[in-house]
């Protein structure tokens, strides 16, 4: 296994768990601000810990493509797709 490669989808893995973790928020933050707008009682119906799990499982899949991706181009001396390697 290139350990290049590895690198590539574990960095790909945190951006796309953190991408969608701040998806998540963002119904979670606009039901804080309308409720203190509103001047109304502040409850949060979240479980976080759901949450966080489909943060990692989308973060999980991406960073799969991501793997799959380099691997393909470093077997095949790609320069890259969208960024070309120096």
């Amino acid at each position: 296994m290139n350990s290049d490669a590895a690198r590539r989808a574990v960095r790909t893995f945190f951006q796309g768990a953190v991408g969608v973790l701040v998806l998540i928020a963002v119904p979670v933050l606009n039901q804080l601000i309308q409720a203190v707008a509103a001047g109304g009682e502040i409850v949060i119906d979240v479980d976080l810990w759901q949450s966080i799990g489909i943060a990692a499982i989308a973060g999980g899949v991406i960073a799969l493509i991501a793997f799959l991706q380099n691997m393909l181009e470093d077997r095949i001396g790609s320069a890259g797709f969208l960024v070309k390697k120096g």
